[in-house]
């Protein structure tokens, strides 16, 4: 259940919903995510301030083998043109500058969404030529809020400043300015989580378990005993919550082969003790980006694993 605070904020008159492709190349583009979105308005000109948008990775830029996925939404706040006259302005972007930024912990799959019902177009048998080659789609309202609910739903987190922003001239919306960062709570965290996710395909990197809500990404090292890399993926791996639990109570490691090493303290509990030691020897599944960190985890086998 989306809060009626952001409901309110959709509802308002005359606001309308897009699903922007983030682009591949951002230094090509200039996009920041979460904080500024370019485009040509001679190919695209739909977009006005005030409306909200989600963001699409496509399969071709996805850490997702064969997938895109959504990952977050925002609210238009201002639109800049690049040029100042109509002639310059076909062959420049315009820069949509964006608030309300918030980023998913679990990024919804382009297989979460097989049996998803869109408003806006028919899908039909495949996701090809659903999204326009162009990168920018227009979608119902509803489309937006049953796409919100899945991308939030295990979010106990969601925190967001609904103070309005639009025109008002007095704003700094410069590239550089900080007050769309801060407005994304909680990011470093999400951030992190997500990319992780991403990494090892959503799946546990022990038992290969899918389904996002059984999904958590584990530091190796604690958030709170290492602040340098508290968001550095090879820091993290992604596992079923019960096996997070475990091995952030030391109750399993992961040696520098990649092996599963689970402690002989579990067998306090002999339930707990024949679940883990399933796993005893096998190597986890590694991602092609952000292995572990084998630094990571020898800190980890000496100063949480709990050793007989």
């Amino acid at each position: 259940m989306l809060p009626d605070s952001l409901l309110a904020e959709i509802d308002k008159p005359n606001t309308k919903f897009f699903i922007f492709d983030s682009k591949s190349d951002h230094q090509v583009y200039g996009d920041i995510d979460f904080q500024e979105y370019h485009w040509d308005k001679s190919k695209f000109n739909k977009v006005n301030v005030g409306d909200f948008f989600i963001y699409r990775r496509p399969q071709k830029a996805s850490e997702v083998r064969n997938q895109f996925y959504l990952y977050g939404f925002g609210r238009i706040v201002k639109i800049n043109d690049t040029a100042g006259s109509s002639e310059k302005k076909r062959n420049k972007p315009a820069i949509g500058i964006i608030d309300l930024g918030y980023r998913f912990i679990d990024p919804i799959l382009q297989s979460d969404l097989d049996n998803f019902e869109w408003k806006f177009k028919e899908r039909g048998s495949t996701w090809e030529h659903f999204f326009q080659q162009y990168g920018m789609n227009e979608i119902t309202a509803t489309d937006f809020i049953n796409l919100l609910s899945i991308g939030l739903k295990n979010d106990e987190s969601f925190d967001i400043d609904f103070q309005s922003d639009l025109d008002e001239s007095n704003k700094d919306y410069s590239a550089d300015d900080k007050r769309a960062l801060r407005k994304i709570r909680g990011n470093d965290h999400r951030k992190f989580a997500q990319q992780v996710k991403l990494n090892y395909q959503r799946t546990c990197a022990i038992s290969g378990i899918q389904i996002a809500d059984f999904l958590v990404a584990s530091h190796i090292i604690p958030w709170s005993k290492n602040e340098e890399n508290r968001k550095n993926p090879a820091n993290g791996i992604c596992l079923s919550s019960l096996l997070d639990k475990a091995f952030d109570r030391g109750y399993l490691t992961i040696n520098s082969n990649f092996q599963v090493v689970v402690s002989n303290k579990s067998i306090i509990d002999p339930a707990l003790f024949d679940y883990l030691k399933q796993y005893e020897g096998k190597k986890i599944q590694l991602p092609k980006n952000s292995k572990p960190d084998l630094k990571f985890l020898a800190w980890h086998e000496t100063h949480v694993f709990l050793k007989a």
